[in-house]
């Protein structure tokens, strides 16, 4: 009988690629779209005030290769790996639903079902929310039982098992409070409204990378970096703003969001530079 770490190291594998495939044009659905269904394409249709420059989406090229090394190490290197806590406690069978949501999501978005996509990458958030916090329980359950295990939760296990899953639930964080705001403009809504929830995805988006640092009990740096990285190139691209965004808010709204987020961004590095050296 294929025992439970052998089992999840296929499962795993098997949802990778068929992620990966329906990402980059050759899945089931992504390969019979259409030239102009390609994500950028959409984006620039339904701009928000907060959508960041164009190449912050190239963060989801790191998240495929982390997790492409991550099912090659599960597979090829043995029990070390694939039975370790952070897999069959972590990961367990979470990796496979986000896998499924997104691959459901990029169908969604080519043809602009923007409230259903907005859905789907709620499905994905909610399980990579899930491996975080499991694999957090997996490493506190290792500590309480021998402090010794700490080396067995760090170095080339978090890097190999741990930050692909972190990094990419820092994208999707982002990702999903994008996709809310997309829904506003598909939906025509007031430029008042858009604002409010751009302010708003910001503020959350502020607080929960805080809150890795210094509220939950295991240091997260990995999150707040994510932030760093979209509030930085959000203000990029309202530094140049589109057509779309010019004709919907005013400068001084436009202003405010590009400081705004640029703003976040220095807080954030200075609140994990402060962190780091003060632990």
């Amino acid at each position: 009988m294929i025992s439970k770490p052998r089992l999840l190291g296929i499962i795993n594998t098997a949802a990778y690629l068929l992620n990966a495939l329906e990402t980059f044009g050759y899945g089931p659905f992504s390969s019979h779209f259409t030239a102009d269904q390609n994500n950028a394409t959409i984006s620039d249709k339904y701009q928000t005030i907060i959508t960041p420059f164009g190449f912050a989406f190239s963060i989801w090229g790191v998240i495929f290769l982390m997790q492409a090394v991550f099912c090659y190490v599960c597979t090829f290197w043995g029990e070390e790996y694939s039975a370790h806590p952070l897999v069959v406690d972590g990961v367990s069978y979470y990796y496979l639903l986000a896998c499924l949501a997104q691959t459901a999501w990029s169908p969604a978005f080519a043809y602009e079902k923007m409230p259903l996509a907005a859905v789907l990458m709620g499905c994905i958030l909610i399980p990579l929310i899930v491996i975080a916090v499991k694999q957090n329980h997996a490493r506190t359950r290792g500590m309480a039982i021998n402090p010794r295990l700490a080396l067995f939760f760090r170095g080339k296990y978090y890097w190999l098992l741990q930050f692909p899953f972190e990094l990419h639930l820092g994208w999707i964080m982002a990702a999903f409070a994008l996709n809310i705001n997309v829904v506003l403009v598909a939906d025509k809504a007031s430029s008042t409204a858009q604002v409010v929830a751009a302010a708003i995805s910001l503020g959350v988006l502020t607080i929960v990378s805080i809150s890795c640092l210094f509220v939950v009990k295991t240091t997260n740096y990995t999150i707040p970096s994510v932030a760093i990285w979209t509030t930085f190139w959000i203000y990029i691209g309202l530094h140049n703003p589109k057509a779309l965004i010019l004709d919907t808010f005013s400068s001084s709204e436009i202003n405010g969001f590009c400081y705004g987020a640029i703003g976040v961004f220095f807080v954030l590095i200075y609140c994990c530079v402060w962190k780091l050296f003060s632990s």
